[in-house]
């Protein structure tokens, strides 16, 4: 969804020797953005209710000029040329990467104008959300606290900091979203003043009642989706689970999720792929080497899936005894179980930016030896290849050490589709092209003696670093392939270059 910084709709100008100021003259229901849907929701999170979605209209710029020019028509008489209310709009307004709202507006969901961030859910894209939200009836607004701040000297940031680690706010959420797929909003809405209290407890000092938490808590089943929100891999989450009537999430997870699982369940092992690059040649010792660095590759891809696998199993484990102890009574029982998961999944990202490292690191070793292979580097990758496919691995080493080479080879054994350069502007023909790539459309016309004659009118040239010039003059690119005289056709816009394979081009990353 598009973001944007939360901005104030004043400005300050200073016209024929008068000071001209306004602010909050925007009407409540309107917006400035730069977002072209005519109407949206305004989304600030943590959201606590569905209020907090506020709807908007778009202001357009017109109207922007009229509200303005009559703002300074009423101070003092004032007025100003178009040409200069256009810069004070411009300078002042429509500020690039904000979004504008009437205060009143952005304090409906706690929004204020210290660089808040907030996205829009555009209405012509989500038609249905948006008009949901505007017909919903709202209720009886949840107003924060009037508490007076807490102050700390400027030695205790530290541990003003390690208290907003450990608040609620996620907790809460989470419940609010249990409640919501169970069926009873009445008390998804009792815990927006909890959630509230969560917010406001760092500044102000308040207190949410873990008493009220625990006893929701007890009455509501966990949504079964939850769990898995932050799975990075599809595979690795169940096809489907058990969801009440009334939660669209489940409902929604099991219907997509079962449409996915044919990607999973047709994985071949890379041994049913042995034939697919076959017509290099290599020798005992290119095939031993390459043997050995496929047992070095797989022993450290191993060493760190498994260290991966054990930190995953203890969050798991610390995450179902906090789920089983957090509708416990004893808060101290409950603490604990809290501090002991966010103790392992503080250890599982840690554990998973030193796999990403170690990972990087192994690949640019294997590349480093690749790339030290300037002979027959054909033969190196199918003798690689050939090792791979023997063993139960995916086979990424291969495309880790001479993807060029894999995909060149491939293409020569599966064929490809002919090469295609888009030209929109070009009619259907037959053409001619040669070894220069210029490309030449071709015409049957008769003559008096009724033979046949052809004429050969230039369209465009594709150089040698695929560039594709028109008129001299650059007009696309493409990736580079291999130029030869040849014939083809100009069909739907794009001119086919028939007998000449499309190759891909990897263009891998150096590192230092």
């Amino acid at each position: 969804m598009p973001a944007f910084a939360l901005a104030d709709d004043g400005f300050l100008a200073l016209q024929a020797g008068q000071v001209v100021a306004a602010s909050d003259w925007l009407p409540l229901d309107r917006a400035i953005t730069s977002v072209p849907s005519e109407c949206g929701l305004v989304v600030r999170y943590p959201i606590r209710m569905f209020e907090d979605l506020l709807p908007y209209r778009r202001f357009g710029a017109g109207e922007i000029v009229e509200y303005l020019r009559s703002i300074f028509d009423s101070q003092q008489g004032v007025r100003i040329e178009t040409v200069d209310l256009l810069k004070i709009i411009e300078h002042q307004i429509l500020l690039k990467g904000t979004l504008t709202l009437h205060s009143q507006t952005a304090a409906r969901n706690g929004g204020d104008f210290d660089f808040d961030l907030v996205c829009v859910v555009e209405g012509d894209k989500f038609p249905q959300f948006a008009e949901d939200r505007c017909r919903y009836e709202e209720k009886a607004p949840v107003q924060k606290e009037k508490v007076k701040k807490q102050k700390s000297p400027w030695w205790n940031l530290v541990q003003v900091a390690n208290k907003a680690k450990g608040n609620d706010i996620g907790s809460i959420t989470d419940l609010q979203t249990s409640c919501i797929a169970a069926g009873q909003p009445e008390l998804a809405r009792e815990l927006v003043r909890e959630l509230q209290n969560a917010l406001d407890s760092l500044k102000h000092g308040t207190q949410v009642d873990h008493q009220r938490i625990a006893e929701i808590r007890r009455q509501v089943k966990r949504a079964p989706w939850l769990k898995y929100k932050h799975e990075e891999e599809v595979s690795r989450m169940p096809v489907s689970l058990p969801a009440e009537p009334t939660d669209k999430v489940g409902y929604l997870y099991n219907s997509v999720r079962r449409e996915v699982e044919d990607f999973f369940r047709t994985t071949l092992p890379i041994g049913d792929f042995h034939g697919v690059i076959s017509t290099a040649t290599f020798t005992q010792e290119m095939y031993d080497e390459c043997k050995e660095i496929n047992r070095l590759y797989a022993t450290e891809i191993s060493r760190i899936m498994l260290a991966k696998a054990d930190v995953d199993k203890q969050v798991a484990e610390a995450d179902a005894e906090y789920q089983a102890k957090r509708s416990d009574d004893d808060r101290k029982i409950r603490e604990a179980a809290r501090r002991k998961r966010n103790s392992a999944q503080s250890a599982a990202l840690s554990n998973k930016e030193r796999t990403k490292e170690e990972l990087k690191a192994l690949v640019m070793l294997v590349r480093k030896w690749a790339d030290e292979k300037r002979d027959n580097r054909r033969g190196w990758c199918q003798a690689l290849h050939t090792v791979v496919c023997g063993g139960r691995s995916k086979g990424s080493l291969v495309w880790h050490t001479f993807p060029q080479e894999a995909i060149d080879m491939i293409a020569e054994e599966t064929g490809s589709r002919p090469v295609q350069v888009a030209a929109p502007e070009l009619v259907d023909g037959e053409i001619e092209f040669d070894a220069e790539g210029r490309v030449f459309l071709v015409e049957r016309i008769k003559a008096d003696t009724d033979e046949a004659q052809e004429r050969r009118t230039l369209l465009i040239q594709v150089k040698e670093n695929g560039e594709v010039v028109q008129n001299g003059q650059r007009v696309s690119r493409v990736h580079p392939f291999p130029l030869c005289a040849g014939r083809g056709e100009v069909r739907n816009g794009h001119v086919v270059f028939e007998g000449i394979p499309q190759r891909p081009t990897i263009t891998s990353s150096r590192h230092a």
